[in-house]
């Protein structure tokens, strides 16, 4: 994988329908990040971007939906327990918006 930093572990793969995009949970020193790649060839995954977490939250799992638009994770407020959030995109080809999370 092409990633600017290498982490520590991955873990809570999610592929789209197609298996041509990726999200993986990548973990460093400072927490967790949530990583999307996109497929180059059988074997080989290059970075998109990094998917941020809404402010005062952290995720350490999640999964993308069947037609690719909404991400479901579980959402951990620093100072409480956790709820399950999902952020919603446009197209497959948008990211996630982290400005408005639902966590009914």
């Amino acid at each position: 994988m092409n990633l600017p930093v290498m982490p520590s572990f991955y873990r809570s793969l999610s592929f789209d329908s197609a298996g041509t995009q990726m999200f993986v949970y990548a973990f460093y020193s400072g927490g967790a990040k949530l990583i999307e790649m996109t497929k180059l060839n059988q074997f080989t995954y290059d970075f998109v971007r990094e998917i941020t977490f809404p402010a005062g939250f952290t995720s350490t799992n999640g999964r993308i939906s069947n037609d690719g638009l909404t991400f479901y994770l579980s959402m951990t407020p620093v100072t409480s327990l956790s709820n399950l959030g999902r952020m919603e995109r446009a197209s497959p080809f948008d990211t996630f918006n982290v400005s408005t999370p639902d966590y009914s």
